[in-house]
């Protein structure tokens, strides 16, 4: 997909926006199968925030090529495609400029990192400053927030 796009205009980076396997759905959309294998609320090791770790995902059950299943795979979607990325970028001869918003550990090798959507308020102001530091620690060259807000009173 990306050959053709640049088929029609000449790109020398890219924003990897939304780039995580994502589901809209208000509530259970699929059926999963008979043969659940991976309950998150038994079987992962921590519980990330008070969400549902599914909410607005796809199921953890899926399976991708390879038989690798979500649960394995989601943190590293956006890590596989910023690679992808970077090597289709290199194949033009180009020098690759890639913002990702999903990323791991090792994706700093192939994209920068934007933090995603926040709120026009000070406290994700401060938040945002703070992301920007750690990420650079952690060795993420370009990183960057959305300073002015996405949601709440942007003006």
């Amino acid at each position: 997909m990306l050959d053709k796009l640049y088929q029609k205009i000449k790109f020398g980076g890219i924003w990897l926006d939304m780039n995580e396997l994502a589901n809209f759905c208000e509530g259970n959309c699929f059926q999963d199968s008979p043969n659940k294998v991976f309950d998150y609320r038994r079987d992962i090791p921590y519980h990330p925030g008070s969400d549902n770790i599914e909410s607005n995902a796809i199921s953890l059950n899926a399976t991708h090529t390879g038989n690798i299943s979500e649960a394995n795979a989601h943190a590293f979607y956006g890590f596989m495609e910023s690679e992808a990325t970077y090597k289709y970028l290199k194949s033009k001869g180009i020098r690759p400029f890639i913002i990702s918003r999903s990323s791991t550990i090792g994706s700093n090798k192939y994209a920068g990192h934007w933090t995603g959507d926040n709120f026009a308020n000070f406290e994700f102001l401060k938040s945002g400053i703070s992301n920007n530091f750690l990420f650079q620690i952690w060795g993420t060259q370009m990183v960057g927030d959305d300073i002015c807000g996405f949601g709440g009173n942007t003006n």
